[in-house]
């Protein structure tokens, strides 16, 4: 199937990635709409936290039915790193977003494997990483190769643990406030780990547009 989407679909586009726990709800969605950025709490349990840093709380099917419709009266595509936002959508909020989405990782994937041939990620053991987001094509791999900033502290694989020890205290404790230094400086890392993800999403699919392809 051709993957396609201009320069100017790529820089209209609303960019948006889920943080979470796996096989649950998403808990809060990262939104960028060209230099606009947003997180938004989709879980109650985290009101207070997002009340501390100025994100706005509210449900999940309410978010992403904006977020459609939006998409649809401004004549925006929805772009995400895979499928999960999509599927997500919609299993968990009854959002049905297949006629506006691309999956961003196919998209750079296609017009890497065409426009830079000898440049492939290393193969892993699967003994040293068990499981690893779409297959060798990560993220970090096209940041790395594109040159886009990431500092060391908000590379991937913290951000469930990172979630679940401020959900954890948030708990039994009941406001941010009264979490540890610790917890709100995992809070922080989680804010800005997902609003890299987006921006970075964003420059790689902006490059990559306009090269129609196949998998």
């Amino acid at each position: 199937m051709p993957m396609t989407l201009t320069p100017t679909d790529a820089e209209r586009a609303i960019y948006v990635d889920f943080e979470g726990y796996r096989d649950h709800a998403p808990a809060l969605i990262g939104i960028l709409v060209e230099d606009e950025f947003e997180i938004v709490v989709l879980d109650e349990a985290l009101q207070s936290a997002a009340a501390a840093k100025a994100c706005r709380t509210t449900d999940g099917a309410v978010a992403l039915r904006e977020l459609a419709e939006r998409a649809r009266a401004e004549g925006r595509r929805i772009c995400a790193f895979g499928n999960h936002e999509r599927d997500a959508a919609r299993e968990y909020f009854d959002v049905d977003l297949e006629d506006i989405y691309v999956n961003g990782h196919r998209l750079v994937k296609a017009w890497w494997r065409h426009t830079r041939p000898g440049q492939r990620p290393p193969r892993r053991s699967h003994r040293r990483r068990r499981w690893q987001p779409l297959g060798r094509w990560t993220l970090e791999f096209f940041e790395r190769g594109l040159g886009l900033h990431r500092s060391r502290h908000l590379r991937a694989g913290h951000a469930t643990s990172r979630l679940r020890h401020v959900r954890d205290q948030l708990q039994p404790r009941g406001s941010f406030d009264r979490l540890t230094p610790t917890a709100k400086s995992k809070w922080t890392k989680l804010l800005r780990y997902n609003e890299t993800d987006v921006r970075n999403l964003r420059a790689m699919v902006c490059a990559a547009a306009g090269y129609a392809g196949h998998e």
